[in-house]
């Protein structure tokens, strides 16, 4: 579970460094997220494909350059590689996590408050929705 967070941790990474359009970028990230619930998780061929196989697979469906996010993976570890060794990217999300009172996972913060609600579609759109000081049209 780890590593597949952190493995999201670094697409999302990926595509802001390289991508200066943040809709693309937050729209990849979440499809990224999504196909890999969708056919990643629970019910697939274990016998066919690793976790990491079809996360790689999904993230080439979107056309993410898997080479970089495995990069950043890898990288990310104190010592490269090593997933028994301290990370800096799991650490820096434990930090901004305790900053904003964040306990439960998923988490999600709008402008900088912690969402306490359903995440439900509908109910996080209109908290969204809310937090403008004027809506957009």
């Amino acid at each position: 579970m780890m590593q597949q967070n952190l493995l999201s941790k670094c697409v999302h990474k990926v595509l802001t460094q390289y991508d200066t359009d943040s809709v693309t970028t937050s729209r990849l990230s979440i499809d990224y997220l999504l196909y890999f619930r969708s056919n990643c998780t629970l019910d697939f061929d274990k016998e066919k494909v690793t976790e990491f196989d079809c996360a790689y697979d999904q993230m080439r469906s979107l056309g993410i350059n898997t080479t970089i996010v495995e990069s950043c993976y890898n990288n990310s570890f104190i010592r490269p590689g090593d997933e028994d060794s301290f990370n800096e990217l799991l650490d820096e999300d434990a930090t901004v996590q305790e900053e904003l009172g964040i306990y439960l996972h998923p988490g999600l913060t709008i402008n900088n408050i912690t969402y306490r609600g359903y995440l439900e579609g509908q109910d996080i759109k209109e908290a969204i929705c809310s937090s403008f000081a004027k809506p957009p049209i």
